[in-house]
Protein backbone atom coordinates (compact mmCIF):
# COMPACT_ATOMS: atom_id res chain seq x y z
CA UNK A 1 0.00 0.00 0.00
CA UNK A 2 2.83 2.35 0.82
CA UNK A 3 4.44 1.74 -2.53
CA UNK A 4 1.20 2.51 -4.41
CA UNK A 5 0.76 5.82 -2.55
CA UNK A 6 4.33 6.78 -3.35
CA UNK A 7 3.75 6.16 -7.03
CA UNK A 8 0.64 8.34 -7.00
CA UNK A 9 2.39 11.22 -5.28
CA UNK A 10 5.26 11.12 -7.75
CA UNK A 11 2.84 11.33 -10.67
CA UNK A 12 1.09 14.37 -9.18
CA UNK A 13 4.33 16.18 -8.42
CA UNK A 14 5.58 15.89 -11.98
CA UNK A 15 5.18 19.21 -13.81
CA UNK A 16 5.02 19.83 -17.51
CA UNK A 17 7.97 21.50 -19.22
CA UNK A 18 7.43 25.20 -20.13
CA UNK A 19 6.60 25.98 -23.75
CA UNK A 20 9.27 27.84 -25.61
CA UNK A 21 8.55 30.49 -28.22
CA UNK A 22 10.87 31.46 -30.99
CA UNK A 23 10.94 34.96 -32.47
CA UNK A 24 11.83 35.57 -36.08
CA UNK A 25 12.77 39.09 -37.14
CA UNK A 26 12.22 39.82 -40.77
CA UNK A 27 13.73 43.02 -42.15
CA UNK A 28 12.34 44.47 -45.33
CA UNK A 29 14.44 46.96 -47.20
CA UNK A 30 16.51 47.54 -50.23
CA UNK A 31 19.30 45.09 -50.81
CA UNK A 32 22.85 46.33 -50.94
CA UNK A 33 23.46 44.67 -54.27
CA UNK A 34 22.10 46.71 -57.13
CA UNK A 35 21.76 45.64 -60.70
CA UNK A 36 23.98 47.61 -63.05
CA UNK A 37 22.77 49.17 -66.25
CA UNK A 38 21.26 52.37 -67.62
CA UNK A 39 17.75 50.88 -67.69
CA UNK A 40 17.77 50.24 -63.95
CA UNK A 41 19.07 53.76 -63.27
CA UNK A 42 16.28 55.32 -65.35
CA UNK A 43 13.75 53.03 -63.68
CA UNK A 44 14.94 54.17 -60.24
CA UNK A 45 14.37 57.81 -61.21
CA UNK A 46 10.86 57.13 -62.43
CA UNK A 47 9.53 57.14 -58.86
CA UNK A 48 6.58 55.17 -57.50
CA UNK A 49 3.59 54.23 -59.61
CA UNK A 50 0.42 56.25 -59.19
CA UNK A 51 -2.11 53.91 -57.65
CA UNK A 52 -4.97 56.30 -58.38
CA UNK A 53 -4.08 56.76 -62.05
CA UNK A 54 -2.78 59.80 -63.89
CA UNK A 55 -6.17 60.99 -65.15
CA UNK A 56 -8.31 59.91 -62.23
CA UNK A 57 -10.65 62.32 -60.45
CA UNK A 58 -8.19 62.61 -57.56
CA UNK A 59 -5.29 63.53 -59.82
CA UNK A 60 -7.33 65.97 -61.89
CA UNK A 61 -8.54 67.74 -58.74
CA UNK A 62 -4.92 67.95 -57.58
CA UNK A 63 -3.86 69.54 -60.88
CA UNK A 64 -6.75 72.02 -60.70
CA UNK A 65 -5.81 73.04 -57.14
CA UNK A 66 -2.16 73.51 -58.13
CA UNK A 67 -3.20 75.70 -61.08
CA UNK A 68 -5.53 77.86 -58.99
CA UNK A 69 -2.98 78.10 -56.19
CA UNK A 70 -0.22 79.18 -58.57
CA UNK A 71 -2.55 81.77 -60.09
CA UNK A 72 -3.45 83.17 -56.66
CA UNK A 73 0.20 83.23 -55.57
CA UNK A 74 1.17 85.13 -58.72
CA UNK A 75 -1.51 87.75 -58.14
CA UNK A 76 -0.49 88.20 -54.50
CA UNK A 77 3.17 88.50 -55.43
CA UNK A 78 2.34 91.08 -58.10
CA UNK A 79 0.04 93.19 -55.92
CA UNK A 80 2.42 93.10 -52.94
CA UNK A 81 5.51 93.60 -55.17
CA UNK A 82 7.28 90.75 -53.42
CA UNK A 83 6.52 91.87 -49.85
CA UNK A 84 7.43 88.90 -47.66
CA UNK A 85 4.99 89.75 -44.85
CA UNK A 86 1.93 89.63 -47.11
CA UNK A 87 3.21 86.52 -48.86
CA UNK A 88 3.80 84.67 -45.59
CA UNK A 89 0.19 85.07 -44.46
CA UNK A 90 -1.18 84.44 -47.96
CA UNK A 91 0.75 81.20 -48.40
CA UNK A 92 -0.17 80.03 -44.89
CA UNK A 93 -3.87 80.55 -45.59
CA UNK A 94 -3.61 78.74 -48.95
CA UNK A 95 -1.88 75.78 -47.33
CA UNK A 96 -4.62 75.57 -44.69
CA UNK A 97 -7.26 75.70 -47.40
CA UNK A 98 -5.65 73.28 -49.86
CA UNK A 99 -3.56 71.05 -47.60
CA UNK A 100 -5.76 68.01 -48.25
CA UNK A 101 -5.15 68.35 -52.00
CA UNK A 102 -1.87 70.15 -52.69
CA UNK A 103 1.41 68.32 -52.26
CA UNK A 104 3.81 70.68 -54.01
CA UNK A 105 2.51 74.05 -52.76
CA UNK A 106 2.38 75.83 -56.13
CA UNK A 107 6.14 75.77 -56.78
CA UNK A 108 7.99 73.61 -59.36
CA UNK A 109 11.03 73.19 -57.09
CA UNK A 110 8.87 71.23 -54.64
CA UNK A 111 7.58 69.05 -57.47
CA UNK A 112 11.11 68.22 -58.61
CA UNK A 113 12.21 67.62 -55.02
CA UNK A 114 9.34 65.19 -54.40
CA UNK A 115 10.06 63.42 -57.68
CA UNK A 116 13.80 63.02 -57.15
CA UNK A 117 13.20 61.72 -53.63
CA UNK A 118 10.73 59.21 -55.14
CA UNK A 119 7.56 60.51 -53.53
CA UNK A 120 5.69 61.07 -56.81
CA UNK A 121 6.04 59.64 -60.30
CA UNK A 122 7.66 61.38 -63.26
CA UNK A 123 4.35 61.65 -65.12
CA UNK A 124 2.58 63.28 -62.20
CA UNK A 125 5.53 65.64 -61.65
CA UNK A 126 5.37 66.78 -65.29
CA UNK A 127 1.62 67.36 -65.07
CA UNK A 128 1.97 69.33 -61.83
CA UNK A 129 4.61 71.64 -63.32
CA UNK A 130 2.46 72.22 -66.41
CA UNK A 131 -0.54 73.03 -64.19
CA UNK A 132 1.50 75.51 -62.14
CA UNK A 133 2.86 77.27 -65.23
CA UNK A 134 -0.64 77.48 -66.70
CA UNK A 135 -1.84 79.05 -63.45
CA UNK A 136 0.89 81.69 -63.60
CA UNK A 137 0.13 82.44 -67.26
CA UNK A 138 -3.58 82.75 -66.50
CA UNK A 139 -2.82 85.19 -63.67
CA UNK A 140 -0.57 87.21 -65.99
CA UNK A 141 -3.33 87.47 -68.62
CA UNK A 142 -5.93 88.51 -66.04
CA UNK A 143 -3.63 91.11 -64.47
CA UNK A 144 -2.69 92.54 -67.86
CA UNK A 145 -6.34 92.92 -68.87
CA UNK A 146 -7.16 94.44 -65.50
CA UNK A 147 -4.36 97.01 -65.75
CA UNK A 148 -5.31 97.92 -69.31
CA UNK A 149 -8.88 98.60 -68.17
CA UNK A 150 -7.88 100.84 -65.25
CA UNK A 151 -6.86 103.98 -67.22
CA UNK A 152 -10.13 103.98 -69.19
CA UNK A 153 -12.12 104.19 -65.98
CA UNK A 154 -9.75 106.71 -64.36
CA UNK A 155 -9.22 109.06 -67.33
CA UNK A 156 -12.20 111.26 -66.49
CA UNK A 157 -11.00 111.75 -62.90
CA UNK A 158 -7.29 111.96 -63.77
CA UNK A 159 -7.80 114.57 -66.46
CA UNK A 160 -9.14 116.97 -63.86
CA UNK A 161 -5.76 117.00 -62.12
CA UNK A 162 -3.65 116.70 -65.27
CA UNK A 163 -2.55 113.18 -64.34
CA UNK A 164 -2.55 110.49 -66.98
CA UNK A 165 -0.22 107.99 -65.30
CA UNK A 166 -0.77 104.51 -66.67
CA UNK A 167 -0.24 101.63 -64.21
CA UNK A 168 2.10 98.86 -65.27
CA UNK A 169 2.40 95.20 -64.40
CA UNK A 170 5.01 94.65 -61.69
CA UNK A 171 8.31 93.34 -63.06
CA UNK A 172 11.60 92.59 -61.35
CA UNK A 173 14.28 95.17 -61.99
CA UNK A 174 17.05 94.35 -64.43
CA UNK A 175 20.04 92.57 -62.89
CA UNK A 176 22.98 94.93 -62.51
CA UNK A 177 25.75 94.05 -64.91
CA UNK A 178 28.65 92.31 -63.18
CA UNK A 179 26.53 91.20 -60.19
CA UNK A 180 24.69 88.33 -61.83
CA UNK A 181 26.44 85.58 -59.87
CA UNK A 182 25.67 87.30 -56.57
CA UNK A 183 21.94 87.31 -57.38
CA UNK A 184 22.31 83.69 -58.49
CA UNK A 185 23.76 82.92 -55.06
CA UNK A 186 20.91 84.68 -53.25
CA UNK A 187 18.32 82.68 -55.21
CA UNK A 188 20.24 79.44 -54.65
CA UNK A 189 20.65 79.93 -50.89
CA UNK A 190 17.04 81.00 -50.38
CA UNK A 191 15.68 78.08 -52.43
CA UNK A 192 17.89 75.60 -50.56
CA UNK A 193 16.54 76.79 -47.22
CA UNK A 194 12.99 76.77 -48.57
CA UNK A 195 13.31 73.26 -49.98
CA UNK A 196 14.76 71.98 -46.70
CA UNK A 197 11.86 73.38 -44.66
CA UNK A 198 9.09 72.30 -47.04
CA UNK A 199 10.53 68.78 -47.31
CA UNK A 200 9.77 68.34 -43.60
CA UNK A 201 6.01 68.76 -44.12
CA UNK A 202 5.54 65.22 -45.49
CA UNK A 203 4.27 63.71 -42.22
CA UNK A 204 2.84 66.86 -40.61
CA UNK A 205 -0.75 67.79 -39.93
CA UNK A 206 -2.51 70.70 -41.62
CA UNK A 207 -1.60 73.33 -39.03
CA UNK A 208 2.06 72.34 -38.95
CA UNK A 209 2.21 72.39 -42.75
CA UNK A 210 0.79 75.91 -42.85
CA UNK A 211 3.35 77.13 -40.31
CA UNK A 212 6.29 75.40 -42.00
CA UNK A 213 5.42 76.43 -45.55
CA UNK A 214 4.33 79.98 -44.72
CA UNK A 215 7.14 80.55 -42.23
CA UNK A 216 9.63 78.82 -44.51
CA UNK A 217 8.75 81.10 -47.40
CA UNK A 218 9.03 84.14 -45.15
CA UNK A 219 12.47 83.13 -43.81
CA UNK A 220 13.76 82.08 -47.22
CA UNK A 221 12.56 85.20 -49.00
CA UNK A 222 13.89 87.36 -46.16
CA UNK A 223 17.35 85.76 -46.41
CA UNK A 224 17.43 85.98 -50.20
CA UNK A 225 16.15 89.57 -50.28
CA UNK A 226 18.67 90.59 -47.62
CA UNK A 227 21.50 89.28 -49.78
CA UNK A 228 20.05 91.05 -52.84
CA UNK A 229 19.49 94.33 -51.02
CA UNK A 230 23.21 94.63 -50.33
CA UNK A 231 23.59 94.84 -54.11
CA UNK A 232 20.63 97.24 -54.42
CA UNK A 233 18.70 94.61 -56.35
CA UNK A 234 14.94 93.99 -56.33
CA UNK A 235 12.94 91.19 -54.73
CA UNK A 236 13.72 87.51 -55.23
CA UNK A 237 11.36 84.87 -56.60
CA UNK A 238 12.46 81.42 -55.33
CA UNK A 239 9.81 80.09 -57.72
CA UNK A 240 10.65 79.37 -61.39
CA UNK A 241 6.97 79.51 -62.39
CA UNK A 242 6.66 83.11 -61.14
CA UNK A 243 9.41 84.12 -63.55
CA UNK A 244 6.93 83.70 -66.41
CA UNK A 245 4.99 86.78 -65.30
CA UNK A 246 7.54 88.88 -63.37
CA UNK A 247 10.77 88.64 -65.43
CA UNK A 248 11.46 90.18 -68.83
CA UNK A 249 13.07 87.58 -71.09
CA UNK A 250 14.14 89.94 -73.85
CA UNK A 251 16.93 89.24 -76.31
CA UNK A 252 19.56 91.00 -74.18
CA UNK A 253 18.81 89.56 -70.73
CA UNK A 254 17.08 86.20 -71.21
CA UNK A 255 20.27 84.17 -70.65
CA UNK A 256 21.08 85.55 -67.21
CA UNK A 257 17.41 85.73 -66.20
CA UNK A 258 17.03 82.04 -67.05
CA UNK A 259 20.13 81.10 -65.05
CA UNK A 260 19.26 83.27 -62.03
CA UNK A 261 15.49 82.93 -61.72
CA UNK A 262 14.92 79.41 -63.08
CA UNK A 263 18.06 77.28 -62.79
CA UNK A 264 19.28 78.66 -59.43
CA UNK A 265 16.04 78.00 -57.46
CA UNK A 266 15.67 74.55 -59.04
CA UNK A 267 19.18 73.53 -57.98
CA UNK A 268 18.75 75.01 -54.51
CA UNK A 269 15.30 73.51 -53.89
CA UNK A 270 16.38 70.02 -54.97
CA UNK A 271 19.48 70.30 -52.77
CA UNK A 272 17.25 71.20 -49.81
CA UNK A 273 15.15 68.06 -50.33
CA UNK A 274 18.25 65.86 -50.48
CA UNK A 275 19.70 67.47 -47.34
CA UNK A 276 16.45 66.71 -45.53
CA UNK A 277 16.62 63.11 -46.75
CA UNK A 278 20.13 62.79 -45.30
CA UNK A 279 19.13 64.32 -41.98
CA UNK A 280 15.98 62.26 -41.46
CA UNK A 281 16.23 58.54 -40.71
CA UNK A 282 15.52 56.28 -43.65
CA UNK A 283 11.93 55.13 -43.21
CA UNK A 284 12.10 52.58 -46.02
CA UNK A 285 13.49 49.86 -43.69
CA UNK A 286 10.61 48.21 -41.84
CA UNK A 287 10.97 45.51 -39.19
CA UNK A 288 8.15 43.05 -38.47
CA UNK A 289 8.19 40.47 -35.66
CA UNK A 290 6.67 37.02 -36.11
CA UNK A 291 6.14 34.74 -33.11
CA UNK A 292 5.99 31.00 -33.70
Amino acid sequence: MANKKAKKTTKKSATTAPKTTTTKVVTKGTSSATKPGLANFVKSLAGPKDLDGIFSAKTLSLLFVEMIGAMALTMMYTFSKGNVFYLMFAVGVMVLAFSNFAISFFNPIFVLGNWLTKKISAKKAALLIVAQILGVMLASVLLTNFIQAVPEAANSRGAMFGSQAKPELFKLSKITEGKEWFIFLSEFVGATLLGLLVAQTAKRNTGEKAVLVGGGMFVSWFVANSLSNYLQQGANLLNPALAVSTVDFDKDTWQWNTVVYIIAPILGGVLGFFINKLLVKDSSVKTSVKTA
